[in-house]
């Protein structure tokens, strides 16, 4: 056992001076060039001592990045270098089995060339039991000059924020914060001395750790900290406070283009703040409690829009008067209690919808219908029925139609493109497993140029749609009847993709 500490100190040594490098650009660059994954450093290539004669010499690489990836968590104190020897991989060179070994040794390693740390998921869930990460900001990360993205870390103290405002090549930066003002004032101090350099910004506050809304004094006090705003900034997102984001976009910010607000309640007065950004084209308002039942998009508001999500809300009615967002082109809808939006026959450039529940899925005949513009329309867990599928094809003149997981109820496994309808359409695309069957009766769809569509779902009547040049199945084997049309028609193309 002691022989076996005595070889591990040995390799640890080495490995010391390797790990350093692990994210630098131009070893990653040369390592594309030879073919290799460059995430591994190979340490040891030698014989071990007192091996026997003829035995093939023993190599271990090391690979923290990949044990973090397959065992499906990241170290909080990685970063840090505590317990990042975590996985060494040992082999014979002469092509014998190799071994996992894992040590709990911890080390001091600083990682001064890393560019970027992406903890955590890249969409986080906006409830609140969700917030937390596991990823602390890496102590000393004020040494660590080259990072440019810093993606969904927590703050254990307010100083961390601090030594964050002195990394002047950072362009992304997210975080998770308490709702203490000293945390507030940190974070707003980092954004100020980040001012020339910052393109994105992440702000969470779990509501568990939120103070009480800081008062007009105390919120000016706060702002204080902030003496210069991120002028560049592009994209903002913030969870569970919301008075920080008329404090981040005072004055007017000329390159915001991306707003998502989480988890926090909303007026009408606070539209006021996206309204007057000059060039946002995207706004996602994700599980916001309205104070009112209505949102009003007033005339020559958010002239650039072209993107609006909204997700678990509670709001009833959305109002556009006349010649506002009149650049909208796309509206998401998911899970929310909207019972009527008013005015969308006044966009001008609407042509695209996404509705993603059942309660959205009512809005096609109330809300939607006669919309000529639309030319897109993507449905998920709206559980329709066949009737609905006849207002879409009369009222819509939808040229792609994309029908997603539950989009159709159980109980209409089959669905029927009878004639006359959809004669707009060039693009229909099928991944639900309640649909069982799409049947095309002679004269339906006769624009159809390709379709897309899963194992889950049988295809009848393809030779009846005399426009249809590509088909694209996703799944093992292609269906027999599907295999037989191809052959009677040599002008359709077949794309097989396979799991």
């Amino acid at each position: 056992m002691r022989w076996w500490r005595g070889k591990t100190t040995k390799l640890v040594r080495r490995w010391r001076l390797v790990v350093a490098d692990l994210a630098v650009g131009s070893r990653r660059r040369r390592g594309r060039q030879r073919g290799g994954d460059t995430r591994r450093r190979h340490l040891v290539e030698e014989k071990g001592e007192g091996e026997e004669a003829g035995r093939g010499s023993l190599v271990c690489t090391v690979d923290p990045f990949r044990l973090a990836s397959e065992a499906g968590w990241w170290h909080s104190d990685f970063t840090r270098g505590r317990g990042a020897l975590a996985l060494v991989h040992t082999r014979e060179s002469g092509g014998g089995s190799g071994q996992t070994v894992m040590w709990r040794r911890k080390l001091n390693v600083l990682l001064l060339k890393l560019k970027r740390l992406l903890a955590g998921a890249s969409q986080i869930d906006p409830t609140p039991r969700n917030f937390v990460t596991n990823v602390r900001i890496p102590s000393r990360i004020d040494k660590m000059i080259n990072i440019e993205v810093l993606s969904n870390v927590k703050a254990q103290h307010h100083d961390n924020l601090e030594d964050i405002g002195k990394l002047c090549q950072l362009r992304k930066l997210g975080v998770v914060i308490d709702g203490k003002k000293s945390h507030l004032g940190s974070l707003l101090k980092a954004i100020s001395d980040l001012h020339a350099s910052l393109r994105s910004l992440s702000i969470t506050i779990p509501t568990t750790t939120l103070e009480v809304t800081p008062s007009s004094p105390e919120l000016q006090d706060i702002a204080s900290r902030l003496k210069h705003h991120p002028e560049f900034l592009e994209s903002l997102s913030i969870s569970g406070a919301k008075h920080l984001f008329p404090l981040l976009t005072e004055g007017g910010n000329k390159k915001l283009a991306k707003v998502t607000l989480s988890n926090t309640p909303l007026n009408q007065d606070d539209l006021k703040f996206f309204a007057q950004l000059p060039m946002l084209q995207c706004v996602r308002l994700r599980h916001i409690s309205c104070t009112e039942s209505v949102l009003n998009f007033k005339k020559d508001d958010f002239k650039c829009l072209k993107y609006l999500l909204i997700e678990g809300s509670n709001l009833t009615n959305i109002t556009f008067e006349d010649e506002a967002a009149c650049e909208l082109e796309k509206m998401v809808l998911s899970s929310t209690c909207i019972e009527s939006i008013s005015g969308v026959h006044g966009l001008p450039k609407f042509e695209e919808l996404e509705l993603n529940s059942s309660s959205c899925g009512r809005l096609l005949s109330s809300c939607f219908y006669n919309v000529e513009r639309i030319a897109k329309l993507t449905l998920r867990g709206t559980l329709l029925k066949q009737g609905d599928l006849r207002i879409i094809a009369r009222e819509l003149n939808i040229c792609c139609l994309v029908l997603l997981e539950n989009s159709f109820d159980i109980s209409q496994n089959q669905i029927t493109f009878e004639k006359e309808e959809f004669i707009w359409l060039k693009l229909l695309s099928v991944d639900c497993s309640t649909i069982t069957k799409i049947n095309f009766i002679t004269g339906s769809a006769p624009r159809l140029k390709k379709i897309v569509w899963s194992s889950f779902t049988s295809l009848s009547g393809i030779n009846n749609l005399p426009r249809l040049k590509e088909l694209e199945f996703n799944g093992y084997s292609v269906p027999n009847d599907v295999e037989e049309a191809i052959k009677n028609n040599k002008s359709i193309n077949l794309k097989h993709n396979k799991p």
